[in-house]
């Protein structure tokens, strides 16, 4: 089954007397269990394909369909399925990992938060953190948390936003082994990046 179908997919923007297209009808498909990388300088189009697949954007034409649902028709639906990382995101200052974990399961409405809270701990490599203060993570744990926090409401597809913005390049193949290991365990994954390194399959933790 297609876990994304993009058919046609047009976006324009006015900036002054400029008409900017950010979406050019595009079109593409993911299968369930794959993962597929958008690579292209800022200013491409990667974000707005993300927030239209995530309902927040209406396109000029074509459409997208997220498990045979289509985005914005069936918004509500979609939202159960799907789940955003950003490398941009923000921390609500004084919690620690886990009474921030709690937060997000309180507002996703997660069935047994305590289980699902100590399952994503453990899925990211957080456990160790959980009594830290969330804001003073490291870059790179902090990429973890935002991870974890989107895994709480048990999401078939991830969209990932740039997860590897501003981290050193130990710190970045860690989440990229992170975000195989999550393929592994049966999420689709569509992520954007403008940055061209591979990954290194050595990195570990």
């Amino acid at each position: 089954m297609d876990a994304l179908e993009v058919k046609g997919a047009v976006k324009q923007f006015r900036e002054g007397g400029n008409v900017i297209k950010a979406l050019d009808n595009v079109s593409m498909k993911i299968r369930e269990g794959e993962i597929v990388g958008l690579l292209g300088p800022n200013g491409a189009g990667k974000t707005t394909l993300i927030s239209a697949t995530c309902g927040l954007l209406e396109l000029d034409s074509g459409e997208i369909k997220v498990f045979g649902k289509d985005a914005l028709a069936q918004k509500e639906e979609v939202s159960g399925e799907i789940n955003l990382i950003t490398g941009f995101a923000g921390l609500l200052q004084g919690l620690s990992v886990e009474n921030l974990l709690r937060y997000y399961a309180m507002l996703y409405n997660v069935r047994e938060k305590e289980t699902a809270i100590e399952n994503v701990l453990a899925m990211t490599g957080l456990a160790g953190k959980r009594k830290q203060v969330a804001v003073t993570l490291s870059s790179g744990y902090k990429q973890r948390f935002y991870i974890a926090k989107a895994l709480l409401s048990g999401p078939r597809l991830l969209l990932m936003d740039e997860p590897t913005v501003g981290l050193d390049v130990k710190s970045a193949m860690k989440i990229r082994m992170l975000v195989k290991k999550l393929r592994d365990d049966g999420k689709t994954i569509l992520l954007t990046t403008h940055y061209m390194q591979r990954p290194n399959s050595s990195a570990t933790g």
